[in-house]
């Protein structure tokens, strides 16, 4: 029963994992009472050989029914459109991330619940394969961690306590829950959580990742573009990844923005799932802003033709202003809550569109002078301010303090963002945030230094306490120059080093314009033309010292927290095999002879809380001579056992085969005949007692 109460809780930690990774709708109790049920099913017909055959018989001629049912109703043609239909809308929803009916939906989880079931039944309840199940178990998790997919963290803490539990109670053979739980509360309280960064195995998976990505058309947040998360702390280093994701034939450098997050937790940025596209039409939403004649000489017509290479998404990367697009005929494309542009079917390899954006004149004295009349106080949504309310105070001061004396809303944001890229370090290593605290309060005042999200993070919050509103945007920045020139026409390579987060403010009658507070790339929305000394700091072969291009996106906590414990409960089960294989190889006669000195003990623990214990100055034989008449009506010959173990204590003879088997046998029938009179959990008790005192009794010498 009790392996079969932990198999429950280890497959109902797999299933409800599985059923968030897939983004079925099951609750947690759901989940539980489903899996139940099967592994109860399971244990049903696994019980006996008779079981067995019963049910093999009736799944014999369940099937001869079927097969009869379908040749003479003509359902094969049925059949076969229905799976065809269901493995269609399994392999899209993998690919695309669209949802399933809810009728298949619940046949792939009865489905996944019989399979995982079966798995977790055979390897914990038939057969002790604790190592096989663990490394299978951990892999499952694994995967998901790899390729960046949803997952439930407490599915994992629930798969790593039954790890636990399972080890203790099928290889240590002692039910000392508690050792257990002790253990796993240990190791989740009391370690650090910072980010962890495994460079090594981000440089040999992110390969295999890719190729599988491109292979089967993964969300590019598996594959190479990782924004876009529904929610994400900012934290952990940075690797550079030189893989293309696009080339894009343009006559200047621009961003390609994917979206941006309107909520600052602390911590993080996350999207409000309540958010709605700020127009009511696509048009009005690609340019964001009413482009009326007096206002032309503002801007710049750009037209850019951009080619996907190595990824497969669901996004569209445009430029903020974008007021035309053209996709194949066969593909649609429609804002979603994200602030996306969102693209069905799923755009591949090779896939192509054009565009044509109205981008701002930022380097004209013109334009700024018209920005430095603009107000700031109709934002197209009150998020665009949002702040939490545990900012530290300080962050809000120094927003004023910067801007003291400066009058237009754009001078603040220029002089807060001249702050920000100036007064920092530009790595993609910083220094981790201590937990609890502010991510952007910890960078301004403390390490002064990070990567992209950090500086982008940092401007929207100090514009924010200004009352200025400002959003958080991601994508990808081209490169300052092109790879090549052909036929008077630019084009760029785009990689996944470019991946980018930067800043976008609010300034009425022009709609949202780009800020960049981020080291190397301080000058793209400035005035003033690259020097020597920034365009080198934005080639990939720079280092971390001289700043290096824009980073890819910020690990997701997930992926930060994962390998850890992962790494941790495979360390630990290693550990703990090691361990065993240790003592079993060391059972030599004077080990074994300690074991049943030991064991014996434990039987006197047993019968104390039966309520007959060994009195003061009463010898092991005197003792069993008193209690005998009662434990032996309970069919255990405690003479017997006495006296093997009274031959092992003072013998010199050598301790032989039959006295030990017959000495385990007896201690073994007394020990289910006291669990089945005192309980289990009295029973656990019990036996943590005897472990912890148990030289009070006979020390063997």
């Amino acid at each position: 029963m009790k392996r079969l109460l932990l198999s429950i809780l280890l497959a109902s930690s797999l299933l409800y994992s599985l059923n968030q990774t897939l983004g079925y709708s099951f609750s947690p109790l759901q989940v539980l009472v489903v899996m139940a049920g099967v592994l109860f099913l399971y244990s049903l017909i696994f019980f006996h050989l008779y079981t067995k055959v019963v049910f093999l018989g009736l799944g014999f001629f369940l099937g001869l029914w079927g097969a009869w049912q379908i040749k003479a109703h003509h359902l094969a043609p049925q059949i076969w459109s229905k799976g065809q239909s269901l493995y269609d809308q399994a392999f899209t929803s993998l690919t695309d991330g669209s949802g399933i009916d809810p009728a298949s939906e619940k046949i792939f989880f009865i489905l996944f619940a019989f399979l995982l079931g079966f798995w977790v039944f055979w390897t914990c309840v038939k057969h002790s394969s604790c190592f096989s199940w663990l490394l299978l178990g951990t892999g499952f998790f694994l995967l998901p961690w790899c390729f960046d997919l949803p997952m439930s963290l407490y599915s994992f803490y629930l798969f790593c306590l039954g790890t636990l539990l399972y080890f203790f109670e099928s290889q240590y053979k002692k039910s000392f829950f508690g050792l257990s739980l002790a253990v796993f509360f240990l190791a989740f309280f009391f370690t650090q959580r910072i980010p962890l960064s495994l460079r090594w195995v981000d440089e040999k998976i992110d390969p295999l990742i890719q190729w599988d990505g491109k292979q089967w058309g993964i969300q590019p947040s598996a594959v190479s573009y990782k924004h876009l998360v529904e929610e994400e702390n900012i934290g952990g280093d940075n690797f550079l990844d030189s893989t293309i994701v696009m080339e894009v034939k343009a006559s200047r450098p621009l961003y390609l923005r994917s979206g941006s997050k309107d909520i600052y937790t602390g911590q993080g940025w996350k999207m409000d799932e309540n958010r709605k596209k700020e127009e009511e039409n696509i048009e009005q939403w690609l340019f964001d802003g009413a482009i009326i004649p007096e206002l032309e000489s503002y801007f710049e017509m750009d037209e850019m033709a951009i080619t996907l290479k190595n990824i497969s998404t669901s996004y569209l990367f445009v430029p903020l202003g974008t007021t035309e697009l053209t996709l194949p005929s066969e593909y649609e494309y429609q804002v979603s809550h994200k602030d996306t542009l969102e693209v069905s079917p799923l755009a591949k390899e090779g896939f192509s569109y054009k565009l044509k954006a109205y981008t701002p004149k930022h380097k004209e004295e013109f334009f700024k002078d018209h920005l430095r009349q603009a107000s700031v106080s109709s934002p197209p949504s009150p998020q665009w301010l949002q702040l939490p309310s545990t900012l530290p105070q300080r962050v809000k001061d120094l927003a004023f303090s910067i801007t003291e004396g400066l009058e237009h809303p754009y001078d603040q944001v220029k002089a807060l963002e001249q702050y920000v890229a100036r007064q920092h370090t530009y790595t993609l290593q910083p220094a981790p945030t201590p937990e609890g605290q502010d991510v952007v309060d910890f960078f301004l005042f403390e390490s002064k230094e990070g990567y992209c999200t950090y500086y982008a993070s940092a401007l929207v919050v100090l514009a924010r306490s200004l009352g200025i509103p400002a959003r958080y945007v991601e994508g990808y920045v081209l490169p300052s120059s092109p790879s090549w020139v052909a036929l008077g026409e630019s084009r760029y390579v785009v990689r996944n080093e470019q991946a980018h987060a930067w800043v976008e403010v609010w300034f009425d009658g022009l709609g949202w314009v780009g800020f960049e507070p981020t080291t190397p790339f301080e000058t793209r929305y400035n005035h003033e033309e690259p020097s020597p000394q920034k365009e080198e700091a934005e080639k990939p072969e720079s280092t971390v010292v001289t700043p290096s291009p824009t980073p890819v996106t910020t690990p997701i906590q997930t992926r930060q927290v994962l390998p850890f414990f992962g790494l941790v409960l495979v360390a630990l089960c290693f550990f703990l095999f090691f361990y065993s294989w240790k003592i079993r190889k060391k059972r030599t006669p004077a080990n074994l002879r300690e074991a049943i000195v030991e064991q014996y003990v434990a039987c006197l623990f047993w019968l104390e809380a039966l309520g007959y214990p060994l009195q003061m100055g009463e010898t092991p034989w005197e003792y069993a001579q008193r209690v005998a008449p009662v434990i032996e009506e309970m069919g255990i010959p405690w003479l017997e056992l006495t006296q093997d173990w009274m031959k092992v204590r003072y013998s010199l003879e050598p301790l032989s085969k039959e006295v030990f088997i017959r000495f385990q046998k007896n201690q073994s029938l007394l020990k289910e005949r006291v669990k089945g009179s005192l309980g289990q959990m009295r029973y656990i008790t019990i036996l943590g007692k005897s472990i912890l005192v148990r030289h009070r009794y006979f020390s063997y010498n």
